[in-house]
């Protein structure tokens, strides 16, 4: 999460946080598929040769789970004030897919939180009976202190 502008109000982008890089994809995807791969011989030399075919297909998964990982990635967010509105834009490989304007007097800001068992809920945007999800991809501490930001810009654009 950074600001976009501070000069012209109130204006964040969302980014999803992934720690592993193209690199250690690739050494992840060699150390796997290596290991996989001995496995598979010393089945096939025990007789056992059907094991190997599910030595692949586990290596297979994990590629396909991490490619996933490396997708959800280039997706983000952008929350911007603007006047008396609120917009909130969601972009895919940098492509716009969504767009919402929230007029700020007619919206509110619902997160659940349980500080006692240290759970905190989804964060949304509501405003004429609609709920619209922001930021499902940030943990919980950066929602909440998002949550705070937002309730402050609108109390702060309302008086």
């Amino acid at each position: 999460m950074r600001a976009l502008d501070e000069k012209s109000g109130f204006a964040v982008i969302l980014n999803p946080h992934r720690s592993l890089t193209r690199a250690g994809f690739i050494a992840i995807m060699l150390v796997i598929a290596g290991v996989s791969f001995l496995c598979g011989v010393a089945f096939v030399f025990m007789g056992a040769w059907p094991v190997a075919g599910v030595f692949g297909l586990d290596v297979a998964l994990v590629w396909y789970a991490l490619h996933r990982n490396f997708d959800d990635a280039d997706r983000h967010e952008t929350l911007q004030s603007c006047g008396s509105e609120l917009i909130l834009r969601r972009f895919v490989k940098g492509v716009e897919t969504e767009a919402h304007n929230f007029v700020k007097s007619w919206t509110r800001v619902e997160i659940a939180h349980d500080e006692e068992r240290d759970l905190t809920g989804p964060l949304y945007l509501i405003t004429r009976g609609r709920r619209h999800e922001l930021a499902s991809f940030l943990g919980a501490a950066e929602r909440l202190s998002l949550a705070d930001a937002i309730k402050a810009e609108l109390a702060l654009r309302r008086s």
